[in-house]
């Protein structure tokens, strides 16, 4: 049974995401994801650390028994914690921004050409800004192994941490050695 006197302390761990239909928690620790209505998502996050009685009376008496069952879930799914006022400080929020150290992550680049293609400026210029992911699609049948070797080269030489090639079907019939 929750104590009304306690106050609706979400778990940090646990990311909510509001939904068309539905929204969910996503719990980081368990690596679990669990569906819940739009109704509990607007409950955990307009009345966060709310006192529980407070709560009740803000959506009225008809509503008491659908919100127990609601705080019931929260806390026996460990999506939720009823603590005390004081309490409600040792929960902050996890920071939802996200900082790269670079201006670009990730770059996808289609190659219709690849005889007329300046593929060493391109890497010299996405290292510059440290860019970690390159995909280079190839459109077209390439005619030289050695510029592609060349190319690998050159990434592997520079920061990237991963190259993706997509190349035609039957580029090579050596393919194993590139």
């Amino acid at each position: 049974m929750i104590n009304k006197e306690t106050y609706l302390i979400p778990i940090s761990s646990c990311l909510k995401t509001f939904g068309y239909c539905r929204s969910t928690i996503i719990d980081f620790q368990l690596f679990e994801v669990e569906f819940i209505p739009n109704s509990l998502f607007e409950l955990m996050i307009k009345h966060k650390y709310w006192k529980i009685q407070d709560i009740i009376d803000y959506y009225g008496k008809d509503y008491e028994k659908n919100l127990i069952e609601y705080f019931e879930f929260l806390y026996v799914n460990r999506y939720a914690y009823f603590g005390e006022k004081y309490e409600t400080e040792l929960f902050p929020d996890f920071s939802m921004e996200w900082d790269f150290p670079a201006l670009i992550t990730n770059a996808i680049v289609d190659i219709a050409d690849f005889d007329k293609f300046e593929y060493s400026k391109l890497i010299e210029s996405l290292d510059e800004i440290h860019c970690f992911h390159l995909q280079l699609r190839f459109l077209k049948e390439i005619r030289s192994k050695d510029k592609i070797e060349e190319l690998v080269k050159l990434v592997y030489e520079a920061s990237f941490h991963t190259l993706s090639l997509y190349l035609p079907f039957d580029v090579f019939e050596d393919y194993e050695k590139v």
